[in-house]
């Protein structure tokens, strides 16, 4: 999971288990999901958020986007002023978890596969680690750190290399699938 986007890629046996790589197709598969941790809309996760014991409607605005909500959470730094008082942190974490919905959809539908093994793991990777984390936990599987694939790096330096590792993965998806 990256700042944008959300890549589903099943493997097998050092295997992409994936038909077509193109972004169409991706999309329609729900491999793909357009939603990350820190630029998506929040208009894209939830039309309405509960406040204040009403549902109030969202904007449609593009400037306020998932970095604030996790910062609210204490899930990214701060690095913007974010309100954190304790209504702004409840509309927070219902985003979250609508977002987190949005992902869990996707994995049921990829899960769904018969070419999918039931003791499949989810490999951290990209800045969202932690929400694929609670994807894990939901769905009771395996999670595994990108620094698994790295044991002879050190953690900090595995650590830094989870964070492009999804676009990593993309292209080697794309040359792959363009050699043949």
């Amino acid at each position: 999971m990256g700042t944008t986007t959300t890549d589903l890629i099943p493997f097998l046996e050092k295997q992409v288990l994936l038909e077509e790589g193109s972004d169409h197709r991706r999309l329609v598969d729900q491999t793909l999901v357009y939603t990350g941790i820190v630029r998506t809309p929040l208009m894209a996760i939830a039309t309405k958020v509960p406040f204040a014991g009403e549902w109030v409607d969202l904007m449609a605005e593009h400037f306020a986007t998932t970095a604030e909500f996790y910062c609210i959470t204490g899930e990214l730094p701060e690095d913007a002023e974010a309100s954190s008082s304790a209504g702004w942190k409840q509309v927070a974490k219902y985003l979250a978890e609508q977002q987190l919905c949005q992902l869990q959809d996707a994995c049921e539908r990829l899960f769904s596969r018969p070419s999918l093994s039931s003791n499949a793991a989810l490999v951290r990777a990209g800045s969202g680690h932690f929400l694929i984390q609670r994807i894990c936990r939901r769905f009771i599987l395996i999670y595994v750190g990108v620094d698994s694939f790295y044991s002879l790096m050190r953690v900090s330096l595995s650590k830094w290399l989870s964070l492009p590792l999804p676009q990593y993965w993309r292209a080697l998806l794309w040359r792959d699938r363009n050699e043949h």
